[in-house]
């Protein structure tokens, strides 16, 4: 009986620990974020403002990563993984032109991100 509380105990540990770190995580808020930062890097851009704009596209970029361990750890839906890979690799394209002052290369970038990104998989997983 006392091993059976001591291992009711641990579940519990263990499951609160991971109730409150999936919590912590609200995916919606976090897609309105990269929607929302994604349309803020294209005025960065335009007004030539290559430090927040190489930020943004940091912040963008560490989004995609969470955004595709969330979808790795979901299964079944490797295809949003997939798109979330293209998208770093988008950012960092689009980090070499800023880092490179190709302010119109960059804008151009940003702009296919922002509506690929829109068109990607919103349709199938945005209501989760």
């Amino acid at each position: 009986m006392r091993n059976m509380i001591i291992l009711l105990g641990i579940i519990f540990v263990t499951m609160s620990g991971y109730v409150r770190a999936e919590a912590e995580f609200d995916f919606e808020e976090l897609m309105e974020a990269v929607e929302d930062n994604a349309h803020e890097l294209q005025a960065f851009i335009v007004n030539e403002d290559a430090d927040n704009s190489l930020k943004l596209t940091q912040e963008l970029k560490e989004a995609f990563q969470r955004v595709g361990n969330y979808f790795d750890a979901w299964g079944d839906a490797q295809d949003a993984v997939d798109d979330s890979k293209q998208y770093q690799k988008k950012l960092d394209e689009i980090t070499a032109f800023l880092q490179q002052k190709d302010f119109g290369s960059a804008s151009s970038a940003a702009v296919d991100f922002a509506k690929n990104c829109d068109k990607a998989c919103h349709d199938k997983y945005k209501p989760l």
